[in-house]
């Protein structure tokens, strides 16, 4: 996550600045036309106020188009560094519960046998660190997949800037620039979307160091390690699916006015009904493919972590199960025996008069 990404792509950043700087030339002709133009109108209407407003906008966008490049790595950064100095960031989620716990300093390094040895601590909140610390680690490698599309985002789009920010000396395209510029703040803002996610998963963590959910022992203990393992997979589910979703949402939401917040619970319930409804359908459609139980399960588990993504990211299709379903039993080779239409038929009836 730290890592420079001119480090990865060392060649592509100056690829688009020398792309930048040839469509300045096309950005001076337009900018050139729309100070004719405002000038023009300015002359036969009788109003140099107009052509002052022109010559200082055309002023100010040459400026712009100018520093563009370095104006959106500068807001790259801030939008990273926000997460550092808010303490939001969602891969070190298992670290704020783990102090939350022991009630360790800002720099002292804590984990799971000082959660579990604790005074605070003890074998359920152990547990709920150790399910946190997985999710820390698969959020950890969406954001790095995030922070590179961000970046391969923002190059492409300083290549063309110099276009698009022209544009805004035309009344006629001044719409197309702004919604160039909303799209790219909704992409460079992505870190935002999950220091807003952060709030809900900072209170799920103080409910777990605080409250008695996590209580295996004495005469309501079956009670306790249900509510435990209830709380485990919902805090698990929010980190996953907020982590997925909030840069969506976030450039949604500033290029919409949308509310971020209704947009991800909106998201959880999305992720859920998909990642059920995507697993039925990819290990029904192995089984009936002939696959065996392990090919069949392994199609249902592939198929609810796509719909959980799909659902995170607000998009869907009802042939993904399907195609998961048929991949999987393709994968299996020769150990899976496609059914006849009888078979297929026969085991139908068989669930149809077991359900009854």
């Amino acid at each position: 996550m730290n890592a420079d990404f001119s480090e990865i792509f060392p060649e592509l950043l100056d690829q688009a600045r020398d792309i930048h700087d040839f469509l300045v030339n096309v950005a001076i002709v337009v900018l050139f036309s729309g100070l004719v133009r405002s000038s023009w109108r300015g002359t036969l209407a009788g109003d140099s106020a107009e052509m002052m407003r022109a010559v200082v906008a055309v002023a100010i966008l040459a400026i712009v188009i100018q520093f563009f490049p370095d104006w959106v790595d500068e807001l790259i950064s801030a939008s990273h560094s926000v997460l550092q100095q808010i303490d939001a960031d969602p891969t070190q989620t298992h670290t704020e519960f783990a102090r939350l716990i022991t009630g360790a300093d800002e720099g002292q390094d804590v984990g799971f046998w000082d959660v579990l040895w604790s005074d605070e601590g003890g074998i359920g909140k152990a547990f709920i660190y150790a399910f946190v610390l997985i999710m820390g680690k698969l959020a950890w490698l969406i954001m790095w997949l995030a922070y590179l599309l961000q970046h391969v985002i923002a190059i492409f789009a300083i290549a063309v800037s110099p276009g698009f920010l022209a544009m805004f000396a035309l009344n006629a395209t001044r719409g197309v620039a702004i919604k160039f510029i909303l799209s790219l703040l909704g992409v460079l803002l992505w870190p935002i979307g999950w220091a807003i996610a952060d709030i809900m998963t900072d209170a799920l963590l103080k409910l777990a160091a605080e409250d008695r959910i996590y209580v295996l022992t004495g005469p309501d203990s079956m009670l306790a390690g249900t509510q435990t393992l209830s709380f485990i997979l919902i805090l698990s589910f929010w980190i996953l699916v907020s982590t997925i979703a909030a840069p969506v949402l976030i450039s949604r939401s500033i290029e919409s006015g949308s509310q971020i917040g209704a947009a991800l619970l909106g998201s959880m319930a999305a992720a859920s009904g998909q990642s059920l409804s995507y697993g039925v359908g990819a290990g029904v459609t192995a089984s009936l493919a002939g696959a065996s139980p392990a090919t069949a399960g392994a199609a249902a588990i592939a198929g609810g972590a796509g719909g959980l993504v799909s659902g995170a990211m607000g998009s869907s299709g009802v042939l993904v199960p399907a195609a998961i379903g048929t991949m999987a039993v393709a994968a299996a080779g020769s150990s899976a025996k496609p059914q006849t239409s009888a078979e297929i038929n026969a085991e139908a009836d068989r669930i149809a008069r077991n359900n009854r």
